[in-house]
């Protein structure tokens, strides 16, 4: 029990930061609370105040509360249909093998990025991503 309390300590104190030279910035660290029966305590580093957030964006995933997907899913079929829509802009011969390649390269890279974090199960969902990807598909 007293190895666990040190441990912890230690932890708590960030004496392993210090040791491996490696600060935080206070003002970039900031807490979310997951689950309903979460107590929402605050959490303080080097007695400042760690500010609440209901959504941060981690390695380009989205993540809420919530833990739903629906805030990354919308910002990724945003990001797809721009770049559709800069394909459709730019060339002005698009046949289908280019149009192909030009969405295989730029657009699909969009929705498999991380896939195995925020895949959906959800109906409607599933079919924001699938309008956006038909959407490639009329761009000939």
């Amino acid at each position: 029990m007293k190895l666990i309390h040190s441990f912890y300590k230690k932890i708590l104190k960030f004496e392993w930061s210090k040791q491996w030279l490696m600060d935080f910035n206070e003002e970039k660290c900031v807490v979310m609370h997951y689950g309903s029966s979460n107590n929402n305590y605050e959490y303080f580093l080097n007695n400042h105040k760690l500010t609440e957030s209901n959504q941060e964006k981690d390695l380009g995933v989205v993540f809420t509360k919530d833990l739903k997907n629906s805030a990354h899913i919308a910002i990724t079929t945003r990001k797809a249909n721009y770049t559709l829509s800069l394909i459709k802009r730019s060339f002005k011969y698009r046949d289908k093998f280019t149009i192909k390649k030009l969405y295989t390269s730029l657009v699909r890279p969009h929705f498999e990025y991380a896939v195995q974090v925020w895949n959906t199960y959800l109906k409607q969902e599933i079919n924001i991503i699938e309008g956006s990807k038909k959407s490639g598909q009329n761009h000939r």
